[in-house]
Order: structure tokens, then sequence, then C-alpha cells
């Protein structure tokens, strides 16, 4: 092979295919990998002799498809879920009050895994008194005061 006029079709796709893969490593998004793809997939028509034109068609039209059809599902697959940590972990939980929870007094306390936190009623229109011992779940959390509701 003198120069990159002598490879054949078949092997510049092939090639196409094998860089845009590397560079999808470097690059987030699945991108290139699409593209690497329908490079592949352009093998087979020149592997069976038609003209280059079919497989540039070949070419466009997977590259289209696998962008509209396959990326959005990778992307959807490879999501990760949030995970809460620290403080953040403790909304959702249900716990105990060990200091009546008292809008007008200002006081409340809740026992989490062992810690006493300060809480407060979430729904700040509610002045009801949640006595000692009531369950609660803890709905958010400001700073060090965690704000809980009642579980019914």
């Amino acid at each position: 092979m003198e120069s990159l006029s002598d490879l054949l079709t078949w092997q510049f796709w092939l090639i196409a295919a094998v860089i845009l893969f590397i560079l999808e490593i470097f690059t987030p998004g699945f991108l290139l990998a699409c593209f690497g793809l329908s490079a592949i997939i352009s093998v087979l028509p020149a592997a069976l002799g038609l003209s280059p034109g079919w497989s540039l068609l070949t070419f466009s039209i997977c590259s289209v498809l696998s962008l509209w059809l396959l990326r959005p599902l990778v992307i959807r697959l490879s999501a990760r879920p949030e995970v809460h940590t620290n403080a953040d972990a403790l909304i959702g939980k249900e716990v105990r009050v060990v200091e009546a929870i008292d809008a007008t007094q200002n006081t409340g306390t809740v026992k989490v895994d062992g810690e006493v936190w300060t809480a407060k009623n979430h729904d700040a229109n509610d002045y009801a008194v949640l006595g000692e011992g009531t369950l609660v779940r803890i709905c958010k959390r400001k700073g060090l005061i965690l704000y809980v509701e009642r579980i019914i």
C-alpha cells in the first residue's frame, strides 16, 4: 500500500470504526460510538463489492437511526440512581420524637440512629403538638434541623 487511496473501501470503514471507538473512550455521551457502530455496518456493502456511495448511504442512515434510537436507550440504561449520603440519607426515615415538637414553644427533638436532632413540624401552619414517643417521618433537612410529619 503506497497511499491512502490504495485502501479498499471496507478497510477504510473498519479503520474509521476503530478510531471512533477509541475516541469514544475519551468523550462522554455515547456519541462517537454511534458513528463507530455505523461505520462497522458500512463495511458490509463495501465487502459485497458495491460502490462507495452505498457504504456512505448505509453510514448516514445507520448514524441517524443509532443517534435517534440507540443513544437515548444506552444513556437511560447507564444512568445511576441518585444516592443520598450523610445527613441527606436521613430523609424518609421513620423515627420517634424524644422531646415534644411544639411550634408555639419552639421545641422538639427526635432520635435518629442514636443521635438527637432538633426537629420541627414539616407543615409550618400545623401547630399541633407531636408528643414524646410519636412516630414521625423525616421530610427534609435544613442545616441541623429536621422537618418531620406524623405517620398516620
